[in-house]
């Protein structure tokens, strides 16, 4: 039981909400890709401005969620808080409206939403 008291609930929580978005995002993501298989024949600019943003986005967040896993929680609670995210991911993505999903929007509000939690002043992320 002692082993329970050591783990930072804070930085555990954070890191299970960063996982999760990830997931999301990267569900939501997956129906953006390819490219040539959407629905539009030629897909603007935009929309591949947005896709590789909101990527590189995540993807810097997501570097940033490993060392939050790796520096302030034990292993096995990591390895748990992350697979329990992975298991709620397609859970609640069924449960946002397709237009918010299949858009730019979600893609957008996605990676906003896992930058600001992994860049929170003052979290235990840093």
């Amino acid at each position: 039981m002692a082993y329970f008291s050591a783990v930072s609930w804070l930085a555990f929580a954070q890191f299970f909400l960063l996982v999760l978005l990830i997931a999301l995002f990267g569900l939501a993501l997956s129906g953006h890709l390819p490219l040539q298989a959407r629905d539009a024949p030629d897909t603007s600019f935009v929309d591949r401005l947005t896709i590789v943003a909101t990527v590189a986005i995540v993807a810097l967040a997501a570097v940033r969620t490993i060392g939050l896993g790796l520096g302030a929680l034990p292993g096995p609670i990591a390895i748990i808080g992350a697979g329990g995210a992975l298991l709620l991911a397609p859970l609640l993505l069924r449960a946002l409206p397709d237009s918010f999903v299949d858009g730019r929007r979600g893609l957008i509000v996605l990676a906003a939403l896992t930058a600001s939690l992994a860049y929170l002043p003052g979290g235990t992320a840093g």
